[in-house]
């Protein structure tokens, strides 16, 4: 991970490949990943729960933290960016 952000590889792309290159070594894996540099967070749910709450700011979790409403599940399979201009939720 650290080698390809310092080659310059954004972590959403090398959170991404190391999480399917682990997979494919083993299918089976619970590749639940979070990365957190500068004013960016990534996140990865590969067979594990994560969950998002966007409201004056963005958390992450493996489960809500709160009965609030807002909490949103992440797909299985999925890589979230959380940054100053907002969320997105792409399926890796």
């Amino acid at each position: 991970m650290f080698a390809r952000l310092r080659a310059g590889m954004p972590a959403a792309e090398a959170v991404a490949r190391i999480v399917t290159e682990a997979a494919r070594a083993d299918p089976a894996a619970r590749l639940n990943l979070l990365v957190c540099g500068g004013s960016e967070i990534v996140a990865t749910a590969w067979g594990d729960t994560l969950f998002t709450h966007v409201h004056e700011g963005v958390l992450l979790a493996s489960e809500p933290l709160d009965g609030r409403p807002g909490w949103r599940a992440v797909d299985d399979r999925t890589l979230v960016v959380a940054s100053p201009d907002g969320v997105s939720v792409t399926r890796i």
